[in-house]
């Protein structure tokens, strides 16, 4: 799934990955966008969201990361955390 050129940056990419999951407007994807309380998520579509994740960012998330990725911004950091870890 090429949503993004590679240009890019990951905070660009995430709001990209963000609406094209939740069928929403990317202007509409904020830092504080919740994908529970505002986006109406269930757990098929967090599960969908970290596939999606890994698959375009290279890294190795699971369930376990679902706490701290359930906003925008959660899901950033948790995604420059995890490549930091992979670089390292």
């Amino acid at each position: 799934m090429n949503l993004y050129s590679n240009s890019q940056s990951i905070e660009e990419r995430v709001r990209s990955l963000i609406a094209w999951t939740f069928v929403i407007d990317e202007a509409d994807v904020k830092d504080d966008t919740h994908f529970v309380k505002d986006l109406g998520a269930d757990s098929m579509d967090l599960i969908e969201l970290v596939i999606s994740v890994n698959e375009t960012f290279s890294v190795e998330l699971d369930a376990t990361h679902l706490e701290s990725m359930l906003t925008t911004c959660g899901l950033i950091q948790t995604i420059k955390t995890a490549k930091e870890t992979v670089t390292n």
